[in-house]
């Protein structure tokens, strides 16, 4: 057993409010974020730890972070983010990330079964379902509509579009832009959720041909006839349901359908099989594009990687059936769409690290497929024995690592709410009756039982009165030691950047090893015999027969050029082992002569890890993984290759993914046996961070947003933030000492009007939540307009319905107007009308115009807000291109060009809207999203703002345009503005003296 965690109690909380006081005293930000500190590096499992005075004690997370965390706080997989120079920089288009985006994608149609599907990536749930309604607008049958038709009881987001399709009144009707309505649709709750139902060929043919004249009469007919069936009111339900969708058609003003698999802020309401199946085909027979939000319900929240897979959907012909849109966010920590009918939608401004984090968090929990089930099975017995025992309890629910149960009434509910932290529980409700839960697989047995005991305690306190008696430690089963996790990775990541002496790497894992009193062994040509026999022994110990391997390879191992071969001795006897040898010798090996550097003299073959029986449960294997890496880096070695049997091999997986591994082959029916999961997957571990030649290119290239595009990394930056890096939490309810820090130096150089901020997941929710701020705060304006205007050129993103109505207004859905060309006096005869809430500028493009002479800067933005404040329009700049360091300060720092907001896309997952006081909305939670950004990104921003870029100047004799292998290199003065602008100039980008050097002798065999 492992130590036991303290619970949390008011000194955690006194703690959390006195930290959260530098930003709520100064009206940074609202009042609404829990009482708390989190703690990253200490949190653990499906414990998060929170800071007080001295220490930390823990919080059960049953609700995983909102559904964001499949694995638990420091998962081993996801340290292997930590390990790609790419996560760090968020460089989306080097050789390795473009390997993982492609393993990713290739994963998801494998999951979907949906080879021809296209991926789309984002930056949330609200953005994907944008995106993807952005997506079936364009395609839309009617072009006159402009309604999304939804269900009630949805959530699908916070931004517009996605806002006004959740069924929540009072997160949407406050911000609701008259005339782009969402039709809402009743949703036929399936309440018994263990018998499901699925759609006949009679019923899936009456909705095939829902164009047939004489289907409103025959569907009449089929809800009569349902009616009279007093055994099946579902069905009945389920068809009313249908024909209100189906009469909306027909009105021509819908463009799109969108549901939720299973409603999860609406109270965790389920559907049948039936009638998803029954919607999609009546949506697909109608030409209507229909999107599934698996925001939530996706990466194995149920029992399938995706919800929708559940329903089993077909034709009358037997044909799988697909949505034409799925999107996800939480558990895939990126947002993306799915594109079933092949449609793609390319989006720059995303965030790398959280692709590369998401796709290891699904990799991994689609390991645990048969774990996913156990835990369920877990859930179900203890729920069922909860309902039986309370009477004020109904309706026990659970698929997978959700679950729920519904109290009489919300005084109930909120009562478990406001007692659920003298438990060290978070918990969450959803609709007006339900608690709802959301648990991992860091779960086990011990985490079950305490949860349901800690329900129990709260129920008997709530419904009789009973005293609540409290905890004051939790007993985990055993788990990773966090400490030692950071230690290692910390070791080899640094390795991997900076290169390591081999006595060094030797002693590192020596030294570990030996405060378990195990021996650490190198195993050699030489002593190899001394070995033999135990390692044949563990082989049969440890694997069916078919994956055994034989003596003969681990002694060809230590007979290769190059090899690492080590062993563990505890009593005089070995107990574990971990062989790799030169990959060019291993060509026997199923489909390694596939792989991309087979020929790669610096690369090795994984032959084996593994660790006896007695102490597998001890993390052995893992560390003697670890070890062979740390020695093989210190070898001066590229790469390591090995395979891993899908599911079969899950620990083993998880552990490569741990060092960054890349899937680079998925070999379908590799193993010639009969037990289930046979396929294999064929990794690479990259050993060495890139070059400074690499790094150049890569500097060269990088997308403007990247937030690191000014500064380099270094050791301490690394040793902060990995934490950050690995842990991606909803920063809406908890934050970190190291984010309050951070947000308060970047508020520090906004302009002093400007320091009321909210933030944002991406470029695109900047602009909705900027909207939503002014259009609230000019709520009691009798006819209020709701116009935007802007100039034609101007760039906002296009991640969301009204970001995109803004950059692109030709094809605009929202009431926004662009003037084609800088006229002062369009301007003003636009504004004299009185349509317009706001105004828009993207000061980027304006200072193109600045700098191409067509312009005089200062004096336009001055007449502008002159006209502005004239005719009470708010005025909004988005001074994202000021962030990456065109400037030495922000353009709104001038009190005569002042606006009333200002946008800064910060780059990766962040964004930052800054506004004067009186647009604020300073109730909390009015403004928030589930995500509300991400802290490492917040992080490397702050860190390039500090940074002091190195300039190209006249001491560096660089002399005009020259070109590095495919990549444009800019020097010297006499550049282009806009070629200027992507390289040197005021220094977007920084150049450390090596990067100079190299630069200068490139140029000279150039010339």
């Amino acid at each position: 057993m492992t130590e036991k965690l303290e619970i949390i109690t008011k000194a955690n909380e006194e703690h959390g409010l006195g930290s959260l006081e530098s930003l709520y005293s100064k009206g940074i930000i609202p009042r609404e974020k829990k009482p708390y500190i989190i703690n990253y590096k200490k949190s653990v499992g499906p414990y998060m730890a929170l800071d007080k005075k001295e220490g930390h004690s823990y919080l059960l997370d049953a609700s995983s972070q909102i559904a964001s965390l499949s694995l638990g706080f420091n998962p081993t997989a996801l340290f292997g983010v930590a390990h790609h120079y790419e996560a760090w920089t968020n460089e989306k288009d080097s050789e390795n990330s473009r390997e993982i985006i492609k393993a990713f994608e290739d994963f998801l149609k494998r999951k979907c079964g949906h080879q021809c599907l296209e991926v789309s990536y984002t930056n949330s749930g609200s953005e994907s379902n944008e995106t993807a309604l952005l997506m079936a607008y364009k395609r839309r049958k009617f072009t006159k509509a402009r309604k999304v038709l939804a269900f009630e009881g949805s959530f699908h987001g916070r931004m517009l579009t996605s806002l006004f399709s959740t069924w929540n009144k009072k997160k949407r009707e406050p911000f609701q832009i008259p005339g782009f309505e969402t039709v809402f649709c009743s949703f036929p709750q399936l309440l018994r959720t263990k018998n499901d139902f699925e759609a006949t060929k009679k019923q899936l043919e009456l909705f095939e041909n829902s164009n047939h004249r004489d289907f409103l009469d025959l569907l009449n007919k089929e809800i009569d006839k349902a009616n009279l069936d007093k055994e099946n009111q579902l069905y009945h339900q389920e068809l009313i349901s249908l024909k209100e969708v189906y009469t909306e058609i027909q009105k021509e003003k819908i463009f799109s359908i969108i549901i939720e698999p299973m409603q999860c802020e609406g109270g965790d309401k389920y559907g049948s099989s039936r009638f998803y199946n029954l919607l999609t085909i009546l949506a697909k027979s109608q030409g209507i594009e229909i999107i599934y939000d698996e925001v939530q319900t996706g990466f194995h929240l149920g029992r399938d990687f995706f919800w929708f897979k559940s329903f089993n959907m077909k034709d009358s012909e037997g044909q799988e059936v697909f949505p034409d849109y799925l999107t996800s966010a939480k558990k895939s920590q990126t947002g993306f769409v799915l594109a079933f009918n092949g449609e793609k939608s390319i989006n720059s401004e995303i965030n790398y690290t959280s692709i590369l984090r998401g796709f290891y968090q699904g990799l991994i929990s689609d390991q645990q497929k048969e774990k996913i089930l156990h835990l369920e099975n877990m859930v179900v017995e203890n729920l069922l024995k909860l309902n039986k025992k309370y009477k004020e309890f109904s309706y026990p629910r659970a698929r997978g690592l959700a679950f729920s149960i519904d109290c009489e009434n919300n005084e109930q509910v909120m009562s478990f709410i406001k007692n659920r932290f003298s438990l060290g529980l978070l918990i969450y409700p959803a609709g007006d009756k339900t608690l709802r839960f959301r648990i991992n697989t860091a779960f086990k047995k011990e985490e079950i039982e305490y949860l349901f005991n800690a329900l129990d305690k709260l129920a008997a306190h709530i419904f009789n009165g009973e005293e609540l008696t409290i905890d004051k430690f939790f007993s985990p089963s055993k788990m990773n030691s966090i400490d030692d996790m950071y230690k290692w990775h910390e070791k080899i990541v640094l390795a991997k950047k900076n290169g390591i002496k081999e006595e060094d790497a030797l002693a590192f894992a020596s030294d570990f090893f030996k405060d378990q009193s195990i021996e650490f062994k190198v195993i050699n040509s030489d002593n190899f015999k001394e070995y033999k026999e135990d390692i044949i022994q563990i082989e049969n110990d440890t694997y069916e027969p078919l994956r055994r391997t034989s003596i003969e390879k681990f002694e060809r191992v230590v007979n290769t050029r190059a090899f690492v071969a080590i062993g563990l001795v505890k009593d005089k006897k070995l107990i574990g082992i971990s062989f790799s040898g030169e990959l060019r010798s291993f060509a026997d090996e199923r489909a390694m002569r596939r792989v991309k550097y087979f020929e790669h003299p610096g690369a090795l073959y994984m032959l084996d890890t593994t660790v006896i029986k007695e102490y597998q449960e001890q993390g052995l294997g893992r560390y003697l993984k670890y070890s062979l890496e740390l020695i093989a880096i210190s070898k001066g070695l590229d790469y390591i290759y090995g395979r891993n049997r899908d599911v079969l091999a899950g620990s083993m997986l998880n552990t490569n993914i741990s060092l960054g591994a890349i899937p680079e082959l998925y070999a379908s029916e590799d193993y010639l046996d009969d037990l289930d999961y046979r396929d294999v997957y064929i990794y690479r571990s990259n050993l060495k961070w890139p070059s400074l030649n690499e790094k150049l290119k890569m500097k060269i290239s990088r997308h403007p947003y990247s937030p690191l595009a000014k500064s380099e990394i270094d050791d301490d930056f690394i040793e902060e933030n990995m934490p950050s890096l690995i842990n991606k939490v909803c920063l809406s309810n908890f934050i970190s000492n190291n984010y309050i820090k951070q947000t308060n130096k970047l508020v520090e150089t906004l302009p002093k009007d400007l320091r009321y901020i909210f933030s944002s997941s991406g470029h695109s929710e900047c602009m909705d939540k900027v909207y939503k701020s002014i259009y609230y705060k000019n709520q009691s304006t009798s006819n209020k307009p709701t116009g935007v205007l802007t100039f034609k050129g101007h760039h906002f993103g296009k991640n969301s319905m009204l970001a995109h109505s803004l950059s692109f207004p030709e094809n605009s859905h929202y009431p926004v107007k662009a003037i084609n060309d800088l006229s002062l006096k369009k301007f003003e005869e636009e504004l004299n009308s009185g349509e317009y809430l706001c105004v828009y500028l993207d000061i980027e493009t304006l200072i193109d115009e600045h700098n191409s002479k067509k312009i005089d800067l200062t004096s336009f933005l001055k007449n502008i807000k002159e006209l502005c404040t004239k005719s009470n329009v708010s005025l909004v700049y988005d001074e994202t291109v000021n962030h990456y360091g065109l400037d030495k300060e922000w353009l709104s720092s001038n009190p005569e060009l002042l606006p009333d907001a200002m946008i800064i896309y910060l780059g990766g997952q962040m964004g930052i809207c800054a506004m004067k006081e009186e647009l604020r909305i300073s109730d909390p939670l009015m403004m928030i999203s589930t995500w509300d950004g991400d802290e490492y990104s917040l992080v490397s921003s702050v860190h390039a703002l500090e940074s002091d870029p190195t300039k190209l100047n006249e001491n560096h004799k660089l002399n005009d345009i020259e070109y590095l292998g495919d990549n444009l290199i800019l020097v010297g003065e006499n550049i282009p503005y806009r070629l200027k602008k992507l390289f040197s100039g005021p220094g977007r980008y920084s150049l450390s003296n090596g990067e100079i050097n190299l630069l200068n002798e490139h140029l000279k065999e150039l010339s």
